[in-house]
């Protein structure tokens, strides 16, 4: 099947609320606001995020480059990473640092590169993988460390839930 189509038998309810509306768009001259649904309906509904959390040296990339098969994630003696690094499905690897700018580089020098950023430049990083595994949108996420003193999260999130008062 083509991207962003459904069989009619499968399509939920609101598909065809979205269906009606881009029709009453069209039927009222208002081709620029179709176009805009057209694109939001057509576009790839978000994955399922997966962020693998936790202390430094525990093994989080080491995890990952296994789930991977692929030697994306700082390991070892190399430095814990500053930012988070989202992975995500991409016919061809690729590698984009995101900072103030967008600055794509290649996946096999993606540890030198983030060694010679200075501290803060960066806000996150993302890799594509052409791995079956995100080919249904999963994305998965190395995070900072939990105490790094270069990473905003300096403690554990809570594993107790909200409590809700009125």
């Amino acid at each position: 099947m083509v991207k962003g189509t459904l069989h009619p038998r499968d399509s939920p309810a609101w598909l065809d609320v979205l269906n009606e509306t881009l029709d009453a768009c069209a039927a009222h001259g208002r081709a620029d606001l179709a176009e805009r649904l057209r694109r939001r309906r057509d576009q790839r509904a978000p994955g399922t995020r997966i962020a693998v959390v936790g202390f430094p040296k525990q093994g989080k990339g080491y995890l990952l480059n296994a789930l991977l098969n692929a030697p994306v994630c700082a390991v070892g003696d190399a430095s814990t990473p500053a930012v988070p690094t989202e992975i995500g499905y991409a016919a061809d690897p690729a590698a984009v640092l995101v900072g103030r700018a967008r600055e794509n580089v290649p996946v096999g020098d993606l540890a030198k590169e983030l060694e010679v950023r200075p501290p803060g430049s960066l806000r996150r990083v993302e890799v594509g993988l052409p791995r079956e595994l995100l080919g249904t949108g999963l994305v998965l996420v190395d995070t900072p460390a939990i105490g790094d003193p270069r990473s905003r999260v300096r403690r554990p999130p809570s594993t107790s839930s909200p409590t809700r008062t009125r």
